[in-house]
């Protein structure tokens, strides 16, 4: 029994031995000829007065019953459609300038070092920024965001046998050159050009292994598909006073039905259909 109507049956039970305390000897006395109508009257006033308590204890619990009922069916119904939803989200946010440790890339980079069958990236630079937040950013950030990118192949190498464990796309506005294989690096953020020059280099090596397209801007978003259950969806911002473009957050859901990823997987998959394999960097 739960502790609110075990405390609620007690309540009703101490007020009927207090009432029958009371009752007895005012039935004793109004059974008394010794005493005067407006004694009893007055007794008969108390009596009544007892019973409207008792009676109203007793219906506090009965509601207070059927309340707890109610929100405790509200809270399994609550229950039952997170569990058939099968869907978490988590936010990770970071602050921009020196002020900023990272925390972003961390946490992706844990879910990417979990990776088992692969991961898949969509992703597209905020063409509104004015200036490289890499100039900006303390240590500690920076040292989190080298560990992301080592993550990455790290987990390429480990997973060789796996085709195409790892596929990025870059949404670049525009690309005139796209159809010959060639990648304008003036598109790109330095650190992922950088990124982008290392991964051809292993596609080289691993042709089978990973693939790296640039496609015109179809979701002008970040998002990143990791084994068909996480979904990784970068919040981007602008500083107002440097102007500098930085992830300021990443919403990463967990769906364990896969529904919601399978949804953005169909949408990759057309995005895929018309990028262009990148082969060059210039």
């Amino acid at each position: 029994m739960p502790k609110k109507e075990l405390w609620i049956d007690i309540l009703i039970a101490i007020a009927s031995v207090i009432i029958g305390i009371i009752v007895s000897p005012i039935f004793e006395v109004l059974i008394t000829p010794l005493f005067g109508s407006e004694t009893r009257a007055s007794l008969v006033a108390v009596l009544v007065l007892g019973l409207i308590i008792v009676s109203g204890i007793a219906a506090i619990g009965v509601y207070i019953r059927k309340v707890e009922t109610r929100d405790e069916s509200f809270a399994r119904s609550i229950q039952d459609i997170k569990n058939k939803l099968s869907l978490s989200a988590e936010l990770i946010v970071d602050l921009p300038r020196t002020e900023g440790i990272g925390e972003v890339y961390r946490r992706v980079s844990e879910i990417y070092s979990r990776a088992e069958k692969e991961i898949w990236i969509l992703w597209r630079r905020n063409p509104f920024a004015q200036q490289s937040e890499e100039e900006i950013r303390s240590e500690e950030w920076k040292g989190q965001r080298d560990n992301y990118y080592t993550t990455l192949f790290r987990k390429l190498n480990e997973q060789r046998d796996k085709t195409f464990f790892y596929r990025r796309i870059l949404q670049i506005p525009n690309p005139s050159r796209a159809a010959d294989g060639i990648l304008d690096s003036t598109a790109l953020t330095q650190e992922m050009a950088k990124h982008c020059k290392e991964l051809l280099e292993y596609v080289r090596q691993n042709p089978e292994n990973a693939i790296l397209k640039q496609a015109p801007i179809f979701l002008p978003e970040t998002v990143a598909l990791v084994d068909d259950r996480y979904i990784l969806w970068e919040i981007d911002a602008i500083d107002p006073d440097t102007r500098a473009d930085y992830v300021s957050a990443v919403l990463i859901f967990d769906d364990v039905d896969g529904r919601f990823v399978q949804y953005l997987k169909n949408l990759l998959v057309k995005i895929d259909a018309h990028s262009h394999i990148v082969r060059e960097i210039v």
